[in-house]
């Protein structure tokens, strides 16, 4: 990697060479399965990958700039690309539990005595050492400014940072339960407690139905849906779509 790069660009390089950032461009192109792209939204994740020019210059919904290659919008709390993202890696580790035998509930309310946060999933049963798992996910942005620093070093370590305010976060819970935190970054590193858990689930599926592929599919469909929420932050940066064809589609 050249000294020349600057820190977002290393950062941006170590984590799409991280294990499990690239599974999504393996993806057979599958609209009911959610593994498909239209080719504005395609053109838009590889763009963020490569990190090429991909848009002229312009001013966000919040006001900031965005630069040409894009990046803005993946941390703007101004655009709405994160709920989407963080609704549909939750509802497929769900049904990815369902399928491995072990029946969850999403957002359950009352786990904690002090006040109303909730994880986003739990499991009805025990999974290891007698507890049940309490889990919750989060995606960090791994060229923000504020992890840029420890991102340019070493892939993952905005998602890694992450796994451990959510732990502090939860550990009123760590009596009852299991606490898994779930952290990937926006160029798709992962935190390791949180991918460690998804091949445990893939592997129980293998185990379960005989499908040996489990664990790929299983983070192939979360890493899709990682990108397309990058996606939608970047779209959602511009007012209308009228404005987003003429910034991205000349």
């Amino acid at each position: 990697m050249s000294s020349r790069c600057s820190p977002s660009e290393k950062a941006r390089l170590l984590a799409i060479a991280s294990e499990e950032a690239s599974n999504w461009l393996n993806a057979i192109p599958v609209k009911s399965c959610d593994l498909k792209m239209d080719d504005d939204s395609l053109r838009i994740a590889v763009g963020l990958r490569l990190g090429a020019s991909i848009c002229i210059p312009y001013n966000c919904i919040c006001g900031q700039i965005v630069d040409p290659q894009a990046r803005h919008g993946l941390s703007c709390p101004k655009v709405k690309g994160t709920f989407p993202r963080h609704y549909k890696v939750n509802e497929l580790i769900h049904r990815a539990l369902g399928t491995a035998g072990m029946p969850s509930h999403l957002e359950e309310r009352g786990l904690c005595e002090s006040d109303d946060k909730r994880p986003d999933g739990m499991t009805l049963f025990a999974w290891s050492e007698g507890l049940p798992i309490a889990w919750d996910y989060t995606n960090r942005d791994t060229v923000c400014q504020s992890y840029v620093g420890k991102t340019s070093k070493e892939a993952g370590k905005a998602a890694e940072v992450a796994e451990k305010a959510k732990l502090n976060h939860y550990n009123e819970l760590s009596a009852d339960f299991k606490v898994i935190p779930v952290a990937t970054e926006t160029f798709g590193s992962w935190g390791s407690m949180g991918l460690k858990w998804m091949r445990q689930i893939g592997d129980r599926i293998a185990a379960r139905t005989g499908d040996k592929k489990a664990t790929f599919r299983l983070l192939q469909r979360i890493s899709m849906a990682i990108m397309k929420g990058n996606v939608a932050s970047v779209k959602g940066t511009a007012r209308s779509k009228k404005q987003l064809d003429e910034y991205f589609f000349q």
